[in-house]
Protein backbone atom coordinates (compact mmCIF):
# COMPACT_ATOMS: atom_id res chain seq x y z
CA UNK A 1 0.00 0.00 0.00
CA UNK A 2 1.64 3.11 -1.10
CA UNK A 3 0.17 5.20 2.37
CA UNK A 4 2.13 2.72 4.52
CA UNK A 5 5.33 2.78 2.18
CA UNK A 6 5.05 6.59 2.31
CA UNK A 7 4.29 6.98 5.93
CA UNK A 8 5.08 3.94 8.10
CA UNK A 9 8.09 1.89 6.97
CA UNK A 10 10.74 4.31 7.38
CA UNK A 11 10.23 3.83 11.45
CA UNK A 12 8.27 0.87 11.26
CA UNK A 13 10.34 -1.82 9.49
CA UNK A 14 13.81 -2.84 8.15
CA UNK A 15 13.36 -0.41 5.10
CA UNK A 16 14.41 2.62 6.57
CA UNK A 17 15.04 5.35 4.23
CA UNK A 18 18.22 7.30 6.24
CA UNK A 19 18.10 11.18 5.17
CA UNK A 20 21.73 12.71 4.97
CA UNK A 21 20.71 14.63 8.12
CA UNK A 22 21.11 11.31 10.11
CA UNK A 23 24.99 11.18 9.94
CA UNK A 24 24.70 14.58 12.35
CA UNK A 25 25.79 12.73 15.79
CA UNK A 26 23.06 14.44 17.89
CA UNK A 27 19.87 14.32 15.52
CA UNK A 28 21.28 10.60 14.59
CA UNK A 29 21.03 9.70 18.30
CA UNK A 30 17.41 10.89 17.97
CA UNK A 31 16.33 9.38 14.85
CA UNK A 32 18.13 6.03 15.57
CA UNK A 33 16.33 6.10 19.45
CA UNK A 34 12.82 6.87 16.65
CA UNK A 35 13.15 4.05 14.80
CA UNK A 36 13.86 1.66 17.65
CA UNK A 37 10.84 2.60 19.08
CA UNK A 38 8.58 2.63 16.23
CA UNK A 39 10.23 -1.06 15.38
CA UNK A 40 9.79 -2.24 18.79
CA UNK A 41 6.13 -1.10 19.08
CA UNK A 42 5.49 -2.61 15.44
CA UNK A 43 7.51 -4.01 13.00
CA UNK A 44 6.00 -4.64 9.58
CA UNK A 45 9.38 -6.37 7.76
CA UNK A 46 8.26 -8.85 10.64
CA UNK A 47 4.19 -8.88 10.33
CA UNK A 48 4.39 -12.50 8.96
CA UNK A 49 5.64 -14.20 12.26
CA UNK A 50 3.33 -11.99 14.70
CA UNK A 51 0.50 -13.87 16.36
CA UNK A 52 -3.09 -13.95 14.98
CA UNK A 53 -3.96 -12.21 17.83
CA UNK A 54 -1.27 -9.26 18.00
CA UNK A 55 -1.87 -9.06 14.32
CA UNK A 56 -5.63 -8.31 14.96
CA UNK A 57 -5.19 -6.02 17.92
CA UNK A 58 -2.70 -4.24 15.95
CA UNK A 59 -4.75 -3.63 12.83
CA UNK A 60 -7.09 -2.18 15.24
CA UNK A 61 -4.44 0.15 17.04
CA UNK A 62 -3.23 0.89 13.41
CA UNK A 63 -6.83 2.35 12.04
CA UNK A 64 -7.38 4.24 15.46
CA UNK A 65 -3.94 6.30 15.65
CA UNK A 66 -3.54 6.95 11.80
CA UNK A 67 -7.74 7.89 11.77
CA UNK A 68 -7.15 10.39 14.65
CA UNK A 69 -3.81 11.34 13.15
CA UNK A 70 -1.14 10.85 15.73
CA UNK A 71 1.01 8.98 13.10
CA UNK A 72 2.80 9.34 11.70
CA UNK A 73 4.19 11.55 14.32
CA UNK A 74 4.39 15.38 14.07
CA UNK A 75 8.11 14.83 14.34
CA UNK A 76 8.04 12.75 11.38
CA UNK A 77 6.09 14.95 9.29
CA UNK A 78 7.89 17.98 9.58
CA UNK A 79 11.02 16.71 8.15
CA UNK A 80 9.20 14.38 5.45
CA UNK A 81 5.91 16.06 3.93
CA UNK A 82 5.17 13.06 1.95
CA UNK A 83 3.74 11.33 4.97
CA UNK A 84 1.32 13.68 5.85
CA UNK A 85 -1.91 12.35 5.01
CA UNK A 86 -5.30 13.67 3.80
CA UNK A 87 -8.26 12.95 5.55
CA UNK A 88 -9.17 10.59 2.60
CA UNK A 89 -5.65 8.55 2.80
CA UNK A 90 -6.65 8.35 6.52
CA UNK A 91 -9.81 7.10 5.54
CA UNK A 92 -8.80 4.93 2.84
CA UNK A 93 -5.88 3.36 5.31
CA UNK A 94 -8.51 3.11 8.52
CA UNK A 95 -11.08 1.11 5.70
CA UNK A 96 -8.25 -1.09 4.90
CA UNK A 97 -6.83 -1.75 8.55
CA UNK A 98 -10.70 -2.87 9.27
CA UNK A 99 -11.20 -4.88 6.29
CA UNK A 100 -8.05 -6.89 7.69
CA UNK A 101 -8.81 -7.24 11.36
CA UNK A 102 -11.94 -8.36 10.21
CA UNK A 103 -10.38 -10.89 7.59
CA UNK A 104 -7.92 -11.64 9.93
CA UNK A 105 -10.84 -12.46 12.53
CA UNK A 106 -12.82 -14.55 10.23
CA UNK A 107 -9.44 -16.70 9.20
CA UNK A 108 -8.82 -17.29 13.33
CA UNK A 109 -12.67 -18.49 13.73
CA UNK A 110 -12.29 -20.61 10.92
CA UNK A 111 -8.98 -22.02 12.09
CA UNK A 112 -10.56 -22.41 15.50
CA UNK A 113 -13.63 -24.29 13.76
CA UNK A 114 -11.73 -26.73 12.40
CA UNK A 115 -9.23 -27.78 15.07
CA UNK A 116 -12.40 -28.50 17.40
Amino acid sequence: MGIMNRACMDCHSYETRWPVYSRIASVSWWLINNVNDGRDTLNLSEWTQYKSSFATATLGSMAMVVNRGAMPLDSYKKFHPEARLSHEERKIFYDWASAERQRECENTNLNHSHTQ
